[in-house]
């Protein structure tokens, strides 16, 4: 299972890399501590990979904040925890899950879904690889999107559980 977390993050990132031993010996004990607990269904690998890079890059920063804008121009206000959620989806282009989450909310202005429209998958890629092509940290970069890539691939709970060591409920 390692090595086919390892080669898809590989085959998206375009070139040729490899965790560092902390990152790895951490893997192999999420994927451990995943298949104890027989949770191991993994989420997307492309989905989890484009996550991990709108996350670290903020790629979406500016349509949060029109989203953000709109709900209070309508009147909608929404609490910390649903800010995050509405990131979560932006990062990773859940427009399904975004209506769900309005519905769910009891938000009546669906016109709300007009402002969802995430950063698409291929650009998501071309400026990653615009990033770590010119910028000197490109290795901690990388690092640093394979640890978030790592987490989006098991369940949340599982993830959690799973570095912190800790039940999580």
């Amino acid at each position: 299972m390692k090595k086919r977390i390892i080669g898809h993050f590989k085959e998206f990132l375009g070139i040729e890399w490899e965790p560092d031993d902390m990152q790895a010996n951490a893997l192999d004990r999420l994927i451990s501590y995943a298949e104890s607990k027989g949770q191991i269904n993994l989420s997307n690998y492309k989905k989890s990979f484009i996550e991990a890079v709108n996350n670290k890059l903020d790629l979406n920063v500016s349509i949060y904040q029109k989203i953000l804008d709109y709900a209070f121009k309508i009147h909608v206000k929404l609490n910390y925890k649903q800010k995050q959620v509405i990131r979560e989806l932006l990062d990773r282009g859940d427009t399904d899950a975004f209506k769900k989450f309005i519905l769910d909310s009891h938000i009546d202005d669906v016109s709300l879904m007009n402002y969802f429209h995430p950063i698409d998958e291929d650009a998501v890629i071309a400026k990653f690889k615009k990033v770590i092509n010119s910028d000197k940290k490109d290795k901690d970069i990388i690092a640093s999107v394979f640890s978030r890539y790592c987490f989006q691939l098991f369940d949340r709970k599982t993830s959690l559980e799973g570095f912190s060591g800790d039940d999580v409920k």
